[in-house]
């Protein structure tokens, strides 16, 4: 066959292949926009969730109460408004204070919640089912009144650590609002309260401040910084003293010095601040004993698990 002709049927060959494939992509978009068209048209039943934001506030008002950072709402509606809340970034929820407050409080009901959210999602679409479904936030227009922060801590830890100073806050007062009138004798509030059973290290953590209902705190949480530290077994003889001995007594005592086994923090365990006194006391003494009873004292109140190997000494009176 001659060249020519092979080169014919090779362009044949070619033509015929892509006006196949031309009719293959006229098929495939032909039934992208039947389907298209049928989805737009069919209903869907799906959720949003709108932010919420409180407009128009008065500077003279403070919120005693939040309100929610969102609402959940369930629709239903054509394809159309199912793509365009499912692909673009969803508005807030704008709710006027000036529009919606009286006597202390911004009230929407299920009625008015149903009206904003047809507002924003439009007549095509149909809310089945919200959450929440009212909202209601208390205000006041009453000064507020500045008291002192105190913290509420448990500071128990474990035996083997322990909080190796005071708990503080960089906050020391709180501006405190009321619905009432505040009492002149109101002077303080708490945080609420802190656990410090699973601390291990210095830990710095947000607490909210705990106020009564119908009372607000600004800040509303504070930071609380809490010095844990670990605690280190130490051993130490001790020389025992004797207490409330007579001037013309003297008391001898067998042994004289005992061995006590405790915990320190261990930024301590070099340096001891303070001793624990080991002692006896002459007035302990009874008739057919022979035998004085030891007692620690002075024991600091960051020290644990204190143990004597000697819990009496013998003794002998001079006089």
């Amino acid at each position: 066959m001659p060249i020519k002709n092979l080169i014919n049927l090779k362009n044949k060959l070619e033509a015929a292949q892509e006006k196949k494939l031309l009719q293959f992509i006229l098929f495939l978009v032909i039934s992208f926009l039947f389907w298209g068209a049928l989805t737009l048209n069919e209903e869907f039943q799906y959720d949003v969730v709108y932010p919420i934001k409180i407009t128009n506030v008065p500077d003279s008002i403070t919120l005693i109460t939040d309100a929610p950072n969102e609402l959940k709402v369930n629709l239903k509606a054509k394809g159309y408004s199912f793509f365009k809340h499912k692909l673009s970034e969803l508005p807030p929820i704008l709710i006027d204070f000036n529009r919606y407050s009286k006597r202390n409080r911004l009230s929407l009901g299920d009625i008015e919640m149903y009206e904003i959210i047809r507002e924003i999602s439009g007549t095509t679409s149909q809310a089945n089912a919200f959450s929440p479904d009212s909202i209601n936030v208390y205000y006041t227009t009453r000064p507020g009144k500045k008291v002192e922060l105190k913290i509420n801590a448990n500071k128990y830890i474990d035996d083997l650590f322990i909080i190796n100073g005071e708990i503080t806050s960089p906050t020391k007062h709180v501006i405190v609002y009321s619905i009432d009138p505040i009492p002149s004798n109101f002077t303080e509030v708490e945080t609420m309260p802190i656990n410090c059973a699973d601390l291990k290290n210095t830990t710095s953590i947000k607490v909210k401040v705990n106020t009564a209902k119908g009372m607000r705190a600004i800040p509303d949480s504070v930071d609380v910084n809490i010095p844990v530290e670990q605690l280190i077994s130490k051993k130490r003889t001790a020389t025992i003293e004797v207490l409330n001995i007579p001037v013309d007594r003297r008391l001898i005592i067998f042994p004289s010095q005992i061995e006590l086994n405790y915990l320190v923090p261990k930024s301590l365990f070099h340096n001891e601040k303070k001793l624990i006194r080991v002692v006896v006391d002459y007035r302990d003494i009874y008739q057919n004993s022979n035998k004085l009873p030891v007692k620690l004292i002075d024991i600091p109140d960051n020290y644990k698990v204190i143990n004597t190997f000697t819990d009496s000494v013998e003794y002998i009176i001079e006089q």
